[in-house]
């Protein structure tokens, strides 16, 4: 079909996330979201994309994310999933996604995001596995843990000292 590489739209409106994907090529994909064309295809997600983006007009890319991913399935069960995520890497500029991939990394080097989806219960064995290693179950969102650093750095810019003030307050302040 041509329609080879996955992208996502994933927004965060009042505190909800609607989050769709839809397979397209990036250059029917922007303008798509831009609303300036459609796609040459259709689809129940793409109607309810298409809703979300006449709704809302004027939304516009905020983030970009990437990671890289170790993706493993069951193999009793295919809907049983477990990823690992590492080189979490996010920016507010440059969204672009045919650009390059650089960002501020979320997480220390060398860590995973571990991300267990199943539509019941999970396997007894994974659940032994887990429970041996004494990992619980936590939520966590790249983009609203993103989300925060960003607003906190802006919070910092904003709260700026000019450099002619600067001395009275080096003794009172850590920079990182």
């Amino acid at each position: 079909t041509g329609r080879k590489n996955l992208y996502f739209f994933n927004c965060l409106l009042d505190g909800e996330r609607f989050k769709r994907r839809e397979r397209m090529i990036l250059s029917e994909a922007v303008p798509y979201l831009a609303g300036k064309s459609e796609p040459g295809f259709d689809s129940q997600i793409l109607h309810e994309i298409t809703w979300f983006r006449n709704y809302y007009r004027g939304l516009a890319p905020a983030m970009y994310i990437a990671y890289d991913r170790i993706a493993c399935f069951g193999t009793e069960d295919r809907n049983f999933r477990v990823t690992f995520d590492t080189n979490i890497r996010w920016r507010t500029d440059n969204l672009c996604l045919d650009g390059p991939t650089e960002g501020t990394r979320l997480l220390e080097p060398g860590w995973y995001l571990m991300e267990v989806k199943s539509p019941g219960a999970v396997p007894l064995w994974f659940s032994k596995i887990l429970d041996y290693l004494a990992i619980y179950p936590a939520s966590f969102s790249k983009y609203g843990f993103a989300y925060q650093i960003e607003n906190q750095k802006v919070s910092e810019e904003k709260a700026f000292i000019p450099f002619t003030d600067i001395r009275q307050t080096v003794s009172k302040t850590a920079f990182r």
